[in-house]
């Protein structure tokens, strides 16, 4: 009887534990599911769906990380504003699917000219965003000008060769982000200004 008692408590004690060895799985499971989830959901908010580019909110975090890590490190930083020169008129003529066909060429093309540490965003409309960590305003600027080139010399399916106006602006020491992205706005109107598909520099006096 108390090897029938004993046996009895084994074959419990190892039931016991198989079912909680399968509860354990099931819940991993689960786990891995809702953190693939998570990832993804985070990863398609923060990256622009048409062009699979970072968006204007994952370029919020990409500014201040690379500011903060500028400071820190004594380093240059530029941004290089860019917008499709008469973007518009695509869209008038040939339809907004031509016009996305144009956005991710001109992406594509932009992408393929940068370094690794350097990072492409959308801006918004036909308008994006490179940040260039470790870049002072001359490289940027040389930068811009082998950009605009490229995107100038890529035909493109339907439209033909289209171009692009560049505002470079390199990270001063105490200004806001803010500040620092508004000079390469006002330097990208200047190029838009001055006839377009071309390169502006900010300068030190901009407002």
């Amino acid at each position: 009887m108390a090897d029938l008692y004993v046996l009895g408590r084994f074959y419990l004690a190892n039931a016991a534990y198989i079912v909680l060895l399968i509860v354990s799985v099931r819940l991993n499971e689960q786990y891995i599911r809702a953190r693939t989830l998570a990832e993804t959901m985070t990863r398609l908010a923060h990256t622009d769906t048409l062009i699979q580019i970072p968006n204007r909110r994952e370029l919020d975090e990409t500014i201040a990380r690379e500011v903060n890590r500028a400071k820190r490190h004594h380093q240059p930083l530029s941004v290089i504003m860019f917008d499709l020169d008469h973007f518009k008129q695509v869209n008038d003529t040939y339809g907004h699917d031509v016009g996305d066909a144009v956005l991710k060429a001109s992406a594509r093309v932009v992408r393929g000219l940068l370094r690794s540490p350097d990072v492409l965003e959308r801006w918004g409309g036909e308008e994006f965003l490179v940040v260039a960590p470790q870049t002072d305003c001359v490289q940027a600027r040389s930068l811009a000008e082998r950009l605009r080139q490229a995107v100038a010399n890529c035909p493109i399916e339907y439209v033909g060769n289209i171009t692009a106006s560049f505002g470079v602006a390199e990270y001063r020491p105490q200004e806001s982000p803010e500040a620092w992205l508004k000079h390469a706005d006002e330097a990208l109107y200047v190029a838009k200004q001055g006839g377009r598909n071309r390169v502006a520099m900010s300068t030190p006096t901009s407002s």
